[in-house]
């Protein structure tokens, strides 16, 4: 069996699928051999071949067909107008446009109402098919001006908040220190949460009511009246620098003592009122015992006479 000879022509479309991007001029090329090319071309690049062979442009509406749906809408359906003369307009702009660089410049006007003639041609309910290649340029075209509506109303934005923040200057006001200060305090009580704020208000409220309230006690007065108020006296008076000696004690008469009213037995005795200080006493050492016999004599009275014992 012999093998299949593949023909010129498919090893130069297969040639120049491989290298579809490197393809930059297809003049006096038909649609039908270059389709399965164009079909792998992007619209930028599509566009640039249109340019030199503007004959495409009757034929390639499946190409702009696919491109719609893979660009745009993939559920693109074709559309269809009453409006011949519209639709004969757009390819007489494009024609015009191209022509000058495409290499059917010299084309006749037949051949070129040939190609316009299955364009214009009607369906079954008298409507004429708009071409895929302006509706991909109309859709292109309305997204471009969606974009810079936005791009334009962004700036505006931005324009006009950078113009308030121009306007609107900052000036810093210096406060009294009180006043700074019972700011700072309430900023800081605001920061913190509700059950701290009240029980840190409870607490300086029961503060001013004690300091409100408080009574300065004044120092313990002690009356001694043990030992005739004399106890406890000598433990202060030891610290006291000056100290004095005691006086001779008089002895009485023991009949003179029994004549004696007992209304004068009780005398008043002497209360002495001493303020000990808040401090604490340090215990001292005791203080050294003096010997009586180089004390004061005692006086004794016996008969009416004065008779001065010295205790040994």
């Amino acid at each position: 069996m012999s093998e299949r000879v593949v023909t010129l022509e498919e090893i130069c479309v297969i040639t120049l699928l491989r290298h579809h991007t490197l393809v930059e001029d297809i003049k006096y090329v038909p649609y039908r051999l270059i389709k399965r090319v164009l079909a792998k071309l992007k619209v930028d690049q599509l566009v640039k071949l249109e340019k030199t062979n503007f004959l495409l442009i009757f034929e390639d509406d499946e190409i702009w067909y696919n491109l719609i749906r893979k660009d745009f809408d993939p559920s693109f359906s074709y559309q269809f107008t009453n409006k011949k003369n519209e639709i004969l307009q757009y390819f007489k702009h494009v024609i015009t446009t191209y022509a000058p660089s495409s290499a059917c410049e010299g084309t006749d006007t037949e051949t070129l109402k040939n190609f316009f003639r299955p364009i214009v041609a009607k369906n079954s309910q008298g409507l004429y098919r708009v071409p895929c290649r302006l509706l991909y340029e109309k859709m292109r075209d309305d997204i471009l001006e969606k974009d810079e509506r936005i791009a334009a109303k962004v700036r505006e934005t931005t324009h006009r908040i950078q113009q308030e923040k121009n306007r609107i200057q900052i000036t810093a006001m210096v406060e009294p220190p009180s006043t700074a200060a019972n700011k700072q305090k309430t900023r800081l009580l605001e920061s913190k949460s509700k059950v701290f704020v009240s029980s840190l208000r409870d607490s300086q409220r029961r503060r001013q009511h004690f300091n409100a309230n408080s009574v300065n006690i004044e120092k313990r007065v002690i009356d001694r009246v043990a030992f005739g108020g004399q106890a406890g006296v000598s433990t202060i008076t030891a610290h006291t620098p000056s100290s004095t000696r005691t006086a001779p004690v008089a002895v009485p008469d023991p009949k003179t003592h029994e004549s004696i009213p007992t209304d004068n037995k009780k005398e008043d005795t002497p209360t002495t009122t001493t303020t000990l200080p808040q401090k604490r006493h340090v215990n001292h050492s005791p203080k050294r015992k003096r010997s009586r016999l180089f004390g004061a004599p005692k006086t004794s009275r016996i008969d009416n006479c004065n008779i001065y014992i010295h205790e040994r």
